[in-house]
């Protein structure tokens, strides 16, 4: 028992801090509808106070994601939790928004480098198996995003204050800071290679420390295309619901069913590791497709079933990007990692502006075509990648 825990501490570890993570994610969806009530928003200023957590997630990792590779992983990962439960604290009394601008913006921070540090941490802790354990880390984060906006909405609902949700977050973050100070960051496992595997083609991109800056580049571009579509499809989807469908009272359960189904992905997705260049092609069309449909949705039984199919798809494609992603280059597995998040905080940034400006000046179904069309993007860019690398192969077999 002892020899488990030891063994499976890390992944415990890392699975509280993504729930955290994904109970901040949906807890700020859901709340936003409130927060711009309060604060007197407009749909551009919406998608604005979205983009400064992004910004942040943006600019981060490119500075600290070296540094922990040169000053250690855990001191900066407790530095960071602390900075994100700061960042709750500052929301918990903002009433304007400049102050709540800057409590996002040490939220945002803070979730960048965790979930760098924490990704290449995987690799480092648990070598052979990373791609499983980062697809449980992923369903705990879903699971988070299922739960906040229900239970949230609820409260909410009942009177509670929107400032509350980021109380509760950070709380949730001191307990974060507790378990890591108990972590090592040493191999649980090993992976023992054949004689050949040095002269393999992923053995040279691996060697040493160098950085396969084509590959990467193209990652870059696929991390800021999902997460960017990700992020402003949840963000924007209750005020589809609300303006488009007449259906805000349904929109916590929407969104909860979208995280939720997130979860089935990733737990599918273990299962199919085998085919992951196939199964990340898949999900990516599956989930342009998809949101397009729920742009033409005409009532909430149909975007209910669409969204379904959009968390279904999306779910396996952060773990499956992040597995082959820091594969490329092992020993910067924080620096590369840092690029992803920060290519994610690009996107994270940019989308929400424009789905929110499309909103207000055209509608909602609008900001989901253009949604699902930019997926293509990524889309074309995993292509090139696939012919590139010879990994067209792997998706044949």
């Amino acid at each position: 028992m002892k020899s488990f825990i030891k063994k499976n501490y890390a992944i415990f570890v890392f699975a509280l801090i993504f729930f955290v993570v994904g109970s901040e994610n949906g807890g700020y969806q859901i709340a936003l509808i409130n927060i711009t009530s309060d604060l007197q928003l407009n749909e551009t200023v919406k998608g604005i106070i979205v983009a400064m957590q992004y910004l942040a997630i943006l600019v981060t990792p490119l500075i600290f994601g070296n540094f922990a590779d040169k000053f250690g992983k855990k001191k900066i990962a407790i530095i960071f939790l602390f900075i994100l439960f700061i960042g709750c604290l500052i929301i918990t009394y903002a009433y304007n928004v400049p102050i709540f601008i800057v409590g996002i913006f040490f939220v945002g921070a803070g979730i960048s480098i965790i979930q760098t540090i924490i990704s290449a941490q995987l690799i480092d802790i648990y070598p052979a198996s990373n791609p499983q354990r980062m697809t449980i880390a992923q369903i705990f984060y879903s699971l988070g995003a299922v739960i906040s906006p229900l239970a949230f909405n609820s409260f909410m609902n009942k009177g509670m204050s929107w400032h509350y949700v980021f109380t509760a977050i950070g709380i949730m973050c001191i307990i974060g800071i507790v378990g890591y100070l108990f972590l090592k960051n040493k191999p649980q496992e090993f992976v023992y290679k054949n004689k050949d595997h040095s002269n393999s083609s992923q053995g040279k991109m691996n060697k040493e420390s160098n950085i396969p800056w084509l590959y990467v580049t193209i990652f870059i571009i696929i991390f800021l295309v999902y997460v960017g579509v990700e992020t402003g499809f949840a963000y924007f989807l209750p005020s589809f619901m609300k303006g488009e469908l007449n259906a805000e009272a349904l929109s916590a359960g929407c969104l909860s069913l979208f995280w939720g189904m997130q979860i089935a992905g990733r737990v599918i997705s273990v299962a199919l590791m085998k085919i992951k260049h196939l199964l990340l092609l898949i999900c990516l069309v599956g989930m342009s497709i998809s949101i397009i449909l729920i742009g033409t949705s005409t009532n909430s039984t149909s975007t209910y079933i669409f969204t379904a199919f959009a968390g279904l798809f999306c779910g396996p494609i952060y773990p499956l990007i992040t597995s082959i992603g820091i594969s490329f280059a092992p020993q910067k597995s924080a620096t590369v990692s840092g690029f992803f998040i920060a290519s994610s905080g690009v996107g994270g940034m940019l989308l929400p502006i424009v789905v929110g400006s499309l909103g207000g000046y055209f509608n909602y179904r609008v900001s989901f075509y253009f949604l699902g069309c930019f997926v293509i993007v990524g889309i074309i860019a995993y292509l090139i990648y696939l012919f590139k690398s010879h990994s067209i192969v792997k998706v044949h077999r």
